[in-house]
């Protein structure tokens, strides 16, 4: 048994921005945006293929902003929160064909896909497969939890040897290195005067926070006064930069069975894009995913 756990919002991202033209906007004849539809269901036919699991669910974030941004107000001040009327609609019709498809899709008011995730890890027992390209993700990453990574053709499985490879310290640790080093990609700044090989020594030298701190005397008096300065500003990012796993959901695997799938749509033939949904009963789905 495998559960398949998609990162609905990067790769509805990585669809649109992917597969939009600057002159024209993907659409099918009567100029329905379908950019984020034909481009995840074809992904998802590739996924299925490739990782062949026994479930599936895809999250999505919410509108509303999550916890995170009360503690952290500069908290994904980064980025263009007023999306494309396009990719509004598109994400849209995905929603609504995935849940006619019969594929189990879910997001939470005031919590975040990853937040999602880390409770359906958190309460399902079985062997998981996320995909997702947000490396936050990556602490989630255990002997029963993988984390399947794609850029183009390339495809990367993470298990805990290859993130404490990448990283120099076992996936638990990444919310407390993003804590220090900061973030960009979410506008997280970390600690000031601290980079992210500093963060990695430190970690890799003494493990958790507590530990960090019960060491000071071995560090430089500069770097001590820079962390024992900004503690409390630690302790907060940490509470930022680790996931939920305790998000109001009841996950239930059964709901979640490949075999209950549906691809005879009303949606995609609306959309013109039921020659893609029809692959995803398909063998032969050897398609880049985005």
């Amino acid at each position: 048994m495998k559960l398949l756990l998609i990162d609905g919002d990067s790769l509805a991202h990585r669809c649109y921005y992917s597969n939009i033209n600057k002159e024209k906007i993907l659409t099918n004849q009567d100029g329905c945006p379908i950019a984020i539809c034909s481009g995840f269901i074809t992904s998802l036919a590739s996924l299925l293929t490739r990782l062949n699991p026994s479930h599936l669910a895809i999250a999505f974030n919410s509108s509303v902003n999550s916890f995170r941004s009360q503690i952290c107000p500069e908290y994904k001040q980064n980025r263009d929160h007023n999306k494309p009327e396009n990719f509004v609609i598109d994400l849209r019709n995905l929603r609504g064909l995935l849940s006619e498809m019969n594929i189990y899709n879910i997001n939470i008011s005031g919590f975040e896909v990853g937040d999602i995730i880390a409770t359906i890890v958190n309460q399902a027992s079985c062997s998981i497969v996320i995909h997702s390209n947000d490396k936050k993700i990556l602490q989630l990453v255990s002997d029963r939890v993988l984390v399947h990574y794609s850029h183009g053709k390339t495809h990367q499985i993470y298990n805990p040897d290859l993130v404490e490879q990448e990283f120099g310290f076992s996936p638990q640790l990444i919310p407390l290195y993003k804590a220090i080093a900061g973030n960009p990609s979410d506008n997280i700044k970390g600690v000031a005067g601290i980079g992210k090989i500093t963060a990695a020594q430190l970690i890799q030298k003494h493990g958790n926070l507590a530990n960090i701190f019960a060491n000071l005397s071995e560090l430089k008096p500069k770097m001590q006064s820079k962390l024992q300065d900004n503690k409390l500003l630690i302790e907060n990012l940490l509470k930022v930069t680790t996931l939920n796993n305790n998000t109001p959901l009841n996950f239930f695997l059964e709901n979640c069975q490949i075999n209950q799938i549906k691809t005879n749509t009303s949606i995609g033939q609306e959309l013109e894009i039921q020659h893609l949904v029809n692959r995803i009963n398909s063998e032969d789905n050897s398609i880049t995913v985005y």
